[in-house]
């Protein structure tokens, strides 16, 4: 940790992390880190030698909901909205600016962005099927899953 304090979690163990602290994943293992403090900085070093650390593609949406849980929905809705355009055939941004749309009570973009999903991968139907975020569409006559 360059500043600030964060949560990661590694496989299932979390980990509290200062300023200050190394935290080492072996490659393979799942994990995440969740800021605690504002104006949190994380160095990431990649595992195999030679090779620069990738920053995942689901970092765009982590961003996203960090500014939807921060309560700036505009922010976190351009956002998204910017990944989707330059990703748009990866179901995965069209499903998660769906679920953005559900929580935003939009109910005209939610069911848009899923029936994209569920056009890019059809499994995404199943996902919004038992995915709380869209409870309150369920019963719409419109709602894909």
């Amino acid at each position: 940790m360059a500043s600030g304090r964060a949560t990661f979690v590694l496989g299932d163990e979390e980990i509290d992390a200062p300023a200050g602290t190394f935290v080492h994943a072996e490659p393979g293992t799942k994990r995440g880190a969740v800021a605690t403090e504002p104006n949190t900085t994380v160095l990431a070093i990649g595992a195999k030698p030679g090779v620069p650390h990738e920053i995942s593609a689901w970092e765009e949406i982590f961003v996203a909901f960090g500014h939807y849980r921060n309560g700036d929905e505009e922010q976190a809705r351009e956002h998204l909205t910017a990944y989707v355009a330059a990703n748009d055939d990866a179901w995965q941004g069209h499903y998660n600016l769906a679920c953005l749309e559900a929580l935003a009570k939009n109910r005209d973009g939610a069911i848009r962005e899923l029936k994209r999903a569920i056009e890019l991968d059809p499994q995404a139907k199943e996902y919004a099927a038992k995915d709380s975020d869209f409870d309150w569409l369920h019963d719409d006559p419109e709602f894909p899953a």
